[in-house]
């Protein structure tokens, strides 16, 4: 992987004590490489989310801000790889096949009829049907 891991970053200087700590800040950065918003990271870590935006905003915290945007890019693709793992495909005689997923693991797929192809098929006949017939008068 070419770009560093969200969590290799420089802590911004905290100004308070009970504010964005260097410690606070690599927690929350792991909260939003974990697929938590920034509002929910924020609150977790006991600030808020317009405090998390006004230390991103500063100059000296764009370290700060590079990781935030890294671990949000980690969360989207790792969500998105998610959702093809476990994605309905058809096969080729119009049936689907769905997968089945335990506690987040694939555990394998059935196949079952397609109910709403099939419907979209007839409704495509009955146009076919219709035209015919206009054509016939």
């Amino acid at each position: 992987m070419d770009s560093p891991a969200p969590l290799h970053f420089a802590p911004a200087p905290c100004r308070r004590r009970d504010g964005w700590t260097a410690e606070r800040q690599r927690r929350f950065i792991l909260l939003l490489a974990g697929g938590c918003s920034a509002h929910d990271a924020a609150a977790e870590v006991g600030l808020s989310r317009q405090t998390a935006y006004a230390l991103r905003s500063r100059p000296e915290a764009a370290d700060f801000a590079r990781a935030w945007d890294q671990a949000a890019a980690s969360a989207r693709s790792t969500a998105q790889a998610r959702k093809a793992r476990f994605r309905t495909e058809r096969t080729a005689d119009g049936r689907l096949r769905v997968p089945r997923a335990y506690r987040g693991r694939l555990i394998g797929t059935i196949e079952r009829d397609d109910m709403r192809g099939a419907m979209a098929r007839l409704r495509s006949l009955d146009r076919m049907l219709d035209r015919s017939r206009k054509l016939t008068k």
